[in-house]
């Protein structure tokens, strides 16, 4: 298993794995990027928009505490260890 900022260098990695053909590996990504979904890999969705209108609304509003909600999308390879 790798945890991975970038869902393109991710993408980097899955090619180079499946060209020499090691071991398939499961990707845990973070940008979601419409590639992570190609290659069904394992998101963890922070809803940065979702984030970033809230933090608008609190500049504006002045308030100073908000939890944010997250969401993890499994791929389909969770289930190989």
């Amino acid at each position: 298993m790798i945890v991975i900022n970038s869902d393109c260098v991710a993408s980097g990695i899955y090619k180079y794995a499946k060209d020499h053909r090691l071991k398939q590996l499961l990707f845990i990504c973070q940008e979601n990027l419409a590639i992570s979904g190609f290659l069904s890999f394992t998101i963890v969705d922070f809803q940065l928009k979702e984030i970033g209108s809230a933090a608008f609304q609190l500049v504006v509003s002045g308030e100073m505490e908000k939890n944010f909600p997250y969401t993890i999308i499994r791929s389909s390879f969770d289930s190989i260890s």
